[in-house]
Protein backbone atom coordinates (compact mmCIF):
# COMPACT_ATOMS: atom_id res chain seq x y z
CA UNK A 1 0.00 0.00 0.00
CA UNK A 2 1.50 3.89 -0.71
CA UNK A 3 0.15 4.74 2.04
CA UNK A 4 1.84 7.98 3.63
CA UNK A 5 3.33 7.36 7.21
CA UNK A 6 0.94 9.16 10.55
CA UNK A 7 4.27 9.93 12.48
CA UNK A 8 4.56 14.18 13.09
CA UNK A 9 7.21 16.02 11.71
CA UNK A 10 9.06 18.03 14.03
CA UNK A 11 10.09 21.55 13.28
CA UNK A 12 13.78 22.12 13.53
CA UNK A 13 15.21 24.23 16.31
CA UNK A 14 15.23 27.47 15.69
CA UNK A 15 19.25 29.00 15.21
CA UNK A 16 21.34 30.03 18.05
CA UNK A 17 22.64 34.03 17.33
CA UNK A 18 25.87 34.00 16.18
CA UNK A 19 28.51 34.85 19.32
CA UNK A 20 29.16 39.15 18.88
CA UNK A 21 32.27 39.98 17.18
CA UNK A 22 34.72 42.26 19.05
CA UNK A 23 36.14 45.07 17.24
CA UNK A 24 39.51 44.46 17.97
CA UNK A 25 40.88 48.48 17.51
CA UNK A 26 39.21 48.40 21.34
CA UNK A 27 41.26 45.55 22.95
CA UNK A 28 44.14 47.13 25.04
CA UNK A 29 45.65 43.46 25.86
CA UNK A 30 48.28 42.77 23.55
CA UNK A 31 48.75 39.16 24.35
CA UNK A 32 44.87 38.02 24.17
CA UNK A 33 44.36 36.40 27.31
CA UNK A 34 41.84 39.46 28.63
CA UNK A 35 40.11 41.69 26.36
CA UNK A 36 40.10 45.24 27.65
CA UNK A 37 38.07 47.69 26.18
CA UNK A 38 40.55 50.64 25.25
CA UNK A 39 37.96 53.61 26.14
CA UNK A 40 37.93 52.47 30.12
CA UNK A 41 41.28 52.65 30.19
CA UNK A 42 41.52 56.81 29.09
CA UNK A 43 38.76 57.12 31.43
CA UNK A 44 40.81 56.03 33.92
CA UNK A 45 43.46 58.44 32.42
CA UNK A 46 41.19 61.46 32.68
CA UNK A 47 40.16 60.88 36.26
CA UNK A 48 43.53 60.69 37.00
CA UNK A 49 44.45 63.78 35.29
CA UNK A 50 41.93 65.21 37.08
CA UNK A 51 43.59 64.61 40.98
CA UNK A 52 45.72 67.57 41.87
CA UNK A 53 49.10 66.44 42.98
CA UNK A 54 49.01 66.95 47.59
CA UNK A 55 51.58 69.55 48.50
CA UNK A 56 53.99 68.93 51.06
CA UNK A 57 52.84 70.53 54.39
CA UNK A 58 54.19 73.89 55.35
CA UNK A 59 55.34 73.30 58.86
CA UNK A 60 55.83 77.07 59.48
CA UNK A 61 52.36 77.79 59.13
CA UNK A 62 51.88 74.71 61.68
CA UNK A 63 54.36 76.19 64.69
CA UNK A 64 52.82 79.17 63.79
CA UNK A 65 49.33 77.96 64.28
CA UNK A 66 50.45 76.19 67.72
CA UNK A 67 52.24 78.46 69.01
CA UNK A 68 49.40 81.22 68.57
CA UNK A 69 45.87 78.77 68.82
CA UNK A 70 47.48 76.08 71.55
CA UNK A 71 44.95 76.23 74.91
CA UNK A 72 45.93 73.76 77.49
CA UNK A 73 42.48 70.96 78.43
CA UNK A 74 41.25 73.18 80.99
CA UNK A 75 41.74 76.85 80.04
CA UNK A 76 39.92 78.80 78.52
CA UNK A 77 42.42 81.25 77.43
CA UNK A 78 44.91 80.60 74.75
CA UNK A 79 48.60 79.40 76.10
CA UNK A 80 50.07 82.05 74.04
CA UNK A 81 48.11 84.99 75.69
CA UNK A 82 48.46 83.34 79.49
CA UNK A 83 52.63 83.45 78.79
CA UNK A 84 52.11 87.05 77.43
CA UNK A 85 50.43 88.40 79.96
CA UNK A 86 53.20 87.57 82.95
CA UNK A 87 54.34 90.69 85.06
CA UNK A 88 57.37 91.21 86.41
CA UNK A 89 57.05 94.15 88.57
CA UNK A 90 59.82 93.85 91.18
CA UNK A 91 63.08 95.89 90.70
CA UNK A 92 65.12 93.11 90.65
CA UNK A 93 63.04 91.26 88.12
CA UNK A 94 64.07 94.08 85.31
CA UNK A 95 67.06 91.60 83.51
CA UNK A 96 64.34 88.38 83.66
CA UNK A 97 61.84 91.09 82.28
CA UNK A 98 64.37 92.06 79.22
CA UNK A 99 65.27 88.79 78.58
CA UNK A 100 61.60 87.25 78.75
CA UNK A 101 60.50 90.02 76.45
CA UNK A 102 63.26 89.99 74.15
CA UNK A 103 62.31 85.98 73.94
CA UNK A 104 58.80 86.39 72.77
CA UNK A 105 60.18 88.99 70.44
CA UNK A 106 62.01 86.60 69.09
CA UNK A 107 59.70 84.17 68.88
CA UNK A 108 57.07 86.20 66.72
CA UNK A 109 59.45 87.47 64.52
CA UNK A 110 60.12 83.48 63.51
CA UNK A 111 56.91 82.49 62.79
CA UNK A 112 56.10 85.55 61.06
CA UNK A 113 56.13 84.97 56.90
CA UNK A 114 54.59 81.34 57.53
CA UNK A 115 54.90 81.11 53.71
CA UNK A 116 58.24 81.29 53.73
CA UNK A 117 58.70 77.53 54.09
CA UNK A 118 62.54 76.99 53.37
CA UNK A 119 63.19 78.37 56.54
CA UNK A 120 61.66 76.02 58.96
CA UNK A 121 64.91 74.77 60.38
CA UNK A 122 65.84 77.82 61.23
CA UNK A 123 63.00 78.71 62.61
CA UNK A 124 62.49 75.89 64.83
CA UNK A 125 66.26 76.53 66.37
CA UNK A 126 65.11 80.49 66.65
CA UNK A 127 61.97 79.13 68.49
CA UNK A 128 62.89 76.23 70.65
CA UNK A 129 66.21 78.25 72.18
CA UNK A 130 63.53 81.19 72.84
CA UNK A 131 61.45 78.75 74.71
CA UNK A 132 64.16 77.60 77.04
CA UNK A 133 65.25 81.14 78.20
CA UNK A 134 61.44 81.65 79.19
CA UNK A 135 61.92 78.57 80.96
CA UNK A 136 64.96 79.74 82.79
CA UNK A 137 63.04 82.82 83.86
CA UNK A 138 59.84 81.43 85.22
CA UNK A 139 61.88 78.78 86.96
CA UNK A 140 63.83 81.53 88.78
CA UNK A 141 60.84 83.64 89.21
CA UNK A 142 58.78 80.23 90.76
CA UNK A 143 55.74 80.83 88.27
CA UNK A 144 54.44 77.35 88.41
CA UNK A 145 51.12 77.69 86.80
CA UNK A 146 52.93 79.80 83.59
CA UNK A 147 55.28 76.39 83.72
CA UNK A 148 52.55 74.10 83.23
CA UNK A 149 51.00 75.34 80.64
CA UNK A 150 53.71 76.24 78.73
CA UNK A 151 55.46 72.38 79.12
CA UNK A 152 51.81 71.51 78.19
CA UNK A 153 52.55 73.66 75.26
CA UNK A 154 56.18 72.15 74.30
CA UNK A 155 54.76 68.75 74.41
CA UNK A 156 52.00 69.46 71.62
CA UNK A 157 54.43 71.13 69.67
CA UNK A 158 57.53 68.29 70.33
CA UNK A 159 54.36 65.46 68.65
CA UNK A 160 53.71 67.31 65.84
CA UNK A 161 56.41 69.06 64.73
CA UNK A 162 59.51 67.90 62.68
CA UNK A 163 62.60 68.67 64.11
CA UNK A 164 61.52 70.05 66.99
CA UNK A 165 62.41 67.27 69.37
CA UNK A 166 66.31 67.64 68.90
CA UNK A 167 66.04 71.34 68.86
CA UNK A 168 64.36 71.88 72.27
CA UNK A 169 67.42 69.86 73.74
CA UNK A 170 69.01 73.09 73.39
CA UNK A 171 72.91 73.62 72.29
CA UNK A 172 75.56 74.72 74.53
CA UNK A 173 79.38 76.85 73.72
CA UNK A 174 80.97 73.42 73.60
CA UNK A 175 78.34 70.64 72.41
CA UNK A 176 78.88 67.41 74.22
CA UNK A 177 76.57 64.62 73.61
CA UNK A 178 75.52 64.02 77.02
CA UNK A 179 74.65 68.04 77.94
CA UNK A 180 71.44 69.81 77.39
CA UNK A 181 70.61 73.29 78.32
CA UNK A 182 67.10 72.39 78.36
CA UNK A 183 67.82 68.85 80.97
CA UNK A 184 70.01 71.10 83.26
CA UNK A 185 66.62 73.80 83.70
CA UNK A 186 64.78 70.80 84.19
CA UNK A 187 66.58 69.23 86.76
CA UNK A 188 66.50 72.78 88.64
CA UNK A 189 63.24 72.70 88.12
CA UNK A 190 62.34 69.27 89.44
CA UNK A 191 64.54 69.70 92.42
CA UNK A 192 62.89 73.16 93.57
CA UNK A 193 59.76 72.92 92.75
CA UNK A 194 58.67 69.15 93.61
CA UNK A 195 60.87 68.63 96.31
CA UNK A 196 58.10 70.30 98.54
CA UNK A 197 54.96 68.46 98.68
CA UNK A 198 53.01 70.91 100.32
CA UNK A 199 52.59 73.47 97.77
CA UNK A 200 49.40 72.24 96.67
CA UNK A 201 47.38 71.61 93.05
CA UNK A 202 49.66 73.61 91.15
CA UNK A 203 52.83 71.82 91.83
CA UNK A 204 51.04 68.47 90.54
CA UNK A 205 49.57 70.45 87.32
CA UNK A 206 53.18 71.37 86.64
CA UNK A 207 54.70 67.66 87.67
CA UNK A 208 51.86 65.91 85.63
CA UNK A 209 52.57 68.56 82.86
CA UNK A 210 56.72 68.14 82.87
CA UNK A 211 56.75 63.67 82.40
CA UNK A 212 54.02 64.39 79.80
CA UNK A 213 56.94 66.85 78.08
CA UNK A 214 59.64 63.81 79.10
CA UNK A 215 57.50 61.59 77.70
CA UNK A 216 56.95 63.20 73.95
CA UNK A 217 60.51 64.01 74.00
CA UNK A 218 61.87 60.10 74.15
CA UNK A 219 59.19 59.04 71.61
CA UNK A 220 60.52 58.45 68.63
CA UNK A 221 64.18 60.02 69.93
CA UNK A 222 67.23 60.08 67.54
CA UNK A 223 70.40 58.33 68.34
CA UNK A 224 72.36 61.22 68.49
CA UNK A 225 70.15 62.68 71.32
CA UNK A 226 69.82 60.05 73.34
CA UNK A 227 72.52 60.61 75.88
CA UNK A 228 70.80 63.81 76.94
CA UNK A 229 68.96 62.27 78.77
CA UNK A 230 72.22 60.65 80.97
CA UNK A 231 72.08 64.22 82.84
CA UNK A 232 68.38 63.28 84.44
CA UNK A 233 68.70 60.18 85.07
CA UNK A 234 72.88 60.21 86.75
CA UNK A 235 71.28 63.01 89.20
CA UNK A 236 71.06 61.33 92.71
CA UNK A 237 68.91 64.31 93.97
CA UNK A 238 67.10 64.46 90.82
CA UNK A 239 65.92 60.83 90.73
CA UNK A 240 65.28 60.29 94.27
CA UNK A 241 62.53 63.40 94.46
CA UNK A 242 60.89 62.00 91.00
CA UNK A 243 60.54 58.48 93.04
CA UNK A 244 59.92 59.56 96.55
CA UNK A 245 57.05 58.14 98.31
CA UNK A 246 56.15 61.61 99.42
CA UNK A 247 55.11 62.11 95.41
CA UNK A 248 51.67 60.90 94.69
CA UNK A 249 51.02 57.30 93.69
CA UNK A 250 49.93 58.22 89.81
CA UNK A 251 53.15 60.46 89.76
CA UNK A 252 55.44 58.10 90.73
CA UNK A 253 53.79 55.39 88.47
CA UNK A 254 54.33 57.51 85.56
CA UNK A 255 57.78 58.41 86.59
CA UNK A 256 58.76 54.30 86.33
CA UNK A 257 57.05 54.08 83.41
CA UNK A 258 59.27 56.55 81.26
CA UNK A 259 62.85 54.47 82.91
CA UNK A 260 60.99 51.39 81.87
CA UNK A 261 60.90 53.10 78.50
CA UNK A 262 64.62 55.29 78.66
CA UNK A 263 65.99 51.66 79.76
CA UNK A 264 65.06 50.46 76.01
CA UNK A 265 67.99 52.75 74.48
CA UNK A 266 71.05 50.93 75.10
CA UNK A 267 72.98 54.18 75.41
CA UNK A 268 71.55 54.84 78.60
CA UNK A 269 72.21 51.65 80.47
CA UNK A 270 75.21 52.97 82.08
CA UNK A 271 74.09 55.79 83.25
CA UNK A 272 70.63 54.16 85.05
CA UNK A 273 72.52 51.59 86.40
CA UNK A 274 75.34 53.82 88.12
CA UNK A 275 77.80 51.48 85.44
CA UNK A 276 80.92 53.21 84.28
CA UNK A 277 80.82 52.45 80.40
CA UNK A 278 83.83 50.33 79.55
CA UNK A 279 84.89 51.78 76.50
CA UNK A 280 84.55 55.43 78.29
CA UNK A 281 86.61 54.87 81.36
CA UNK A 282 88.42 57.33 82.61
CA UNK A 283 91.34 57.32 85.30
CA UNK A 284 90.80 58.79 88.78
CA UNK A 285 86.97 58.96 88.25
CA UNK A 286 84.67 57.48 90.12
CA UNK A 287 80.78 56.35 88.78
CA UNK A 288 78.38 58.22 91.42
CA UNK A 289 75.71 56.27 92.03
CA UNK A 290 71.87 57.30 91.62
CA UNK A 291 70.10 54.73 94.02
CA UNK A 292 67.30 54.28 91.30
CA UNK A 293 68.07 50.68 91.79
CA UNK A 294 67.18 50.70 95.32
CA UNK A 295 64.39 53.25 95.71
CA UNK A 296 62.76 51.26 93.01
CA UNK A 297 63.49 47.43 95.12
CA UNK A 298 61.99 49.70 98.19
CA UNK A 299 59.19 50.24 95.85
CA UNK A 300 58.49 46.72 94.98
CA UNK A 301 58.42 45.70 98.92
CA UNK A 302 56.23 49.40 100.16
CA UNK A 303 53.34 48.60 101.69
CA UNK A 304 51.88 51.61 100.32
CA UNK A 305 51.99 50.31 97.35
CA UNK A 306 49.84 46.74 97.89
CA UNK A 307 46.91 46.01 96.17
CA UNK A 308 45.94 44.87 92.45
CA UNK A 309 45.49 48.54 91.46
CA UNK A 310 49.16 49.16 91.73
CA UNK A 311 49.62 45.35 89.79
CA UNK A 312 50.80 47.48 86.93
CA UNK A 313 53.16 49.80 88.46
CA UNK A 314 55.21 47.06 90.13
CA UNK A 315 54.62 45.51 86.65
CA UNK A 316 57.06 49.01 85.08
CA UNK A 317 59.81 48.43 87.86
CA UNK A 318 60.29 44.91 86.68
CA UNK A 319 60.12 46.01 82.74
CA UNK A 320 62.73 47.95 83.71
CA UNK A 321 65.34 45.94 85.67
CA UNK A 322 64.39 43.36 82.61
CA UNK A 323 65.56 45.76 80.29
CA UNK A 324 69.06 46.84 81.97
CA UNK A 325 70.02 43.19 82.42
CA UNK A 326 69.68 42.53 78.90
CA UNK A 327 71.27 46.01 77.68
CA UNK A 328 75.09 44.77 78.62
CA UNK A 329 76.60 41.84 80.28
CA UNK A 330 78.41 44.18 82.62
CA UNK A 331 75.27 45.86 83.51
CA UNK A 332 73.19 41.93 83.99
CA UNK A 333 76.38 41.18 86.54
CA UNK A 334 75.69 44.62 88.16
CA UNK A 335 72.05 43.35 88.69
CA UNK A 336 72.33 40.03 89.57
CA UNK A 337 75.11 40.83 92.09
CA UNK A 338 72.92 43.17 93.81
CA UNK A 339 71.52 41.30 97.20
CA UNK A 340 68.95 43.89 97.76
CA UNK A 341 67.20 43.15 94.02
CA UNK A 342 66.67 39.78 94.48
CA UNK A 343 65.41 39.71 97.89
CA UNK A 344 62.80 42.62 96.33
CA UNK A 345 61.38 40.77 93.69
CA UNK A 346 61.23 37.61 95.56
CA UNK A 347 58.86 39.28 98.20
CA UNK A 348 57.23 40.35 95.49
CA UNK A 349 56.29 37.29 94.12
CA UNK A 350 55.38 36.32 97.31
CA UNK A 351 52.60 39.12 97.89
CA UNK A 352 51.50 38.33 94.19
CA UNK A 353 50.97 34.81 95.19
CA UNK A 354 49.25 35.09 98.48
CA UNK A 355 45.43 36.27 97.64
CA UNK A 356 45.79 32.89 95.48
CA UNK A 357 46.84 30.79 98.50
CA UNK A 358 43.77 32.53 100.16
CA UNK A 359 41.23 32.27 98.25
CA UNK A 360 40.82 36.02 97.85
CA UNK A 361 37.11 36.32 97.44
CA UNK A 362 37.76 39.53 94.35
CA UNK A 363 39.78 36.57 92.10
CA UNK A 364 36.85 34.21 92.97
CA UNK A 365 34.06 36.33 91.76
CA UNK A 366 36.11 37.65 88.73
CA UNK A 367 38.23 34.92 86.71
CA UNK A 368 39.85 37.97 84.53
CA UNK A 369 41.48 39.28 87.56
CA UNK A 370 42.48 35.87 88.48
CA UNK A 371 44.13 34.91 85.03
CA UNK A 372 45.87 38.88 85.10
CA UNK A 373 47.10 38.18 88.26
CA UNK A 374 48.66 34.50 86.95
CA UNK A 375 50.07 36.23 84.42
CA UNK A 376 51.86 39.04 86.42
CA UNK A 377 53.44 36.00 88.58
CA UNK A 378 54.60 34.20 85.83
CA UNK A 379 56.51 37.23 84.16
CA UNK A 380 57.85 37.88 87.65
CA UNK A 381 58.93 34.15 88.03
CA UNK A 382 60.50 34.11 84.64
CA UNK A 383 62.54 37.51 85.28
CA UNK A 384 63.52 35.75 88.26
CA UNK A 385 64.58 32.81 86.84
CA UNK A 386 66.52 35.14 84.06
CA UNK A 387 68.68 36.74 86.83
CA UNK A 388 69.57 33.42 88.49
CA UNK A 389 69.94 30.81 85.89
CA UNK A 390 71.51 33.32 83.19
CA UNK A 391 74.63 32.83 81.65
CA UNK A 392 76.93 35.40 83.55
CA UNK A 393 76.03 34.23 87.07
CA UNK A 394 78.37 36.49 89.01
CA UNK A 395 77.98 35.51 92.51
CA UNK A 396 76.47 31.92 92.06
CA UNK A 397 73.10 32.97 92.87
CA UNK A 398 71.35 29.44 92.71
CA UNK A 399 74.25 28.08 95.36
CA UNK A 400 73.64 30.96 97.82
CA UNK A 401 69.61 30.02 97.85
CA UNK A 402 70.12 26.91 98.33
CA UNK A 403 72.53 26.75 101.17
CA UNK A 404 71.19 30.16 102.96
CA UNK A 405 72.05 30.09 106.30
CA UNK A 406 69.58 29.08 109.19
CA UNK A 407 68.48 32.54 110.09
CA UNK A 408 64.42 33.18 110.46
CA UNK A 409 62.77 33.76 107.00
CA UNK A 410 66.34 33.60 105.29
CA UNK A 411 65.37 30.59 103.28
CA UNK A 412 63.43 31.08 100.02
CA UNK A 413 61.05 28.48 100.39
CA UNK A 414 59.69 30.19 103.60
CA UNK A 415 57.80 33.27 101.53
CA UNK A 416 56.05 30.43 100.15
CA UNK A 417 54.60 28.54 102.72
Amino acid sequence: MGAESSTPRRNSPPALPLPPAFDFQFMADQDGDVPMVQHAVNEQDEVMEGIDPIDPPNWKVELCRIVLMHIRPGNDQPTFQQLLAVLFSREDQTEDFRVYSSSWICIMDAISQPNRASSYEDCVSVVANSFISIIEVLERNEMVPQLAILFNLLATLTSFLPEFRGSIFGQDDSPAPDSSPLIRIICKLVLTELGEPSKGASQEDLGRELLGFLEAMYFELPEEDTLKFSELVRSEDVMMTLLSTNQPASFVEQVVCILAKLSIRKQLCWALSSVQDPDQEVAGKKTVKNNVTERLCSHLIEFKYDGPEFYKFREYILVYFTQLSLSHPDVYSNLSGTPVLLASVLWHIATLATPLWEDDERLIESPANALELVQYIERAVYFIHYLIFGAERALNLEHKLLQAPPRPFNNILQLFI
